[in-house]
């Protein structure tokens, strides 16, 4: 009878502090693991935003006041950064290329393509901060984006390898490219010519 009692007081104790802590830790890696997930679809969201916002304002300051990529432009002043590998070009890029590149990849690639004419601004921009990857492997490789800019054409496995592992190089590269071309370099509000004429 002792032994029964013995174990209905055990049944109705209060559960342990150890036990409370499990239980507790518990709920508490799942809310954690909950808001990690809807963090980072805000937090992708919140990146698209940037670009599309900051893209309006790149081509009301920078896009607008630079100069379509013509036929007769001399190319071979950008053969030195097109026969360098993505990397590599980096090292022969200006500080703002690397920074528009590497923060605003979408604003800076659209304005490549649109000078190049390869692709509208707008229609570049959405599709950079979108599908990156795919965009930029499909204007390096299906477009004549890199005869443009004094490189040679790229096949389908290098350019999306390059575009998948070192996006902003690609883009920085292929920037870089046409600033030289053009004598024209983005500054931090606006566009220089190296021609006092312009």
């Amino acid at each position: 009878h002792s032994r029964n009692l013995r174990g209905l007081s055990a049944l109705s104790a209060p559960p342990q502090e150890h036990e409370v802590a499990g239980v507790g830790r518990s709920l508490q890696e799942q809310q954690a693991a909950k808001g990690g997930g809807e963090g980072g679809g805000s937090g992708l969201l919140a990146r698209l935003l940037t670009q599309l916002i900051y893209g309006a304002f790149y081509y009301c300051l920078v896009v607008q006041n630079y100069p379509e990529l013509q036929d007769g432009d001399d190319t071979s002043k950008a053969a030195d950064i097109q026969d360098k590998n993505e990397c590599q070009a980096l090292c022969s890029t200006s500080c703002t290329n690397i920074i528009l590149s590497a923060c605003c990849t979408g604003p800076r690639a659209a304005h490549t393509f649109n000078k190049a004419g390869v692709m509208n601004y707008w229609i570049g921009l959405l599709a950079m901060s979108c599908f990156p990857v795919c965009t930029l492997c499909w204007a390096n490789a299906c477009t004549d984006l890199n005869e443009k800019l004094g490189g040679e054409p790229r096949d389908c496995c290098k350019s999306f390898l390059c575009a998948l592992c070192c996006t902003c190089c690609v883009v920085a590269q292929d920037a870089q490219a046409l600033d030289d071309i053009t004598s024209v370099h983005v500054g931090c509000c606006g566009v220089t010519s190296d021609d006092p004429a312009e």
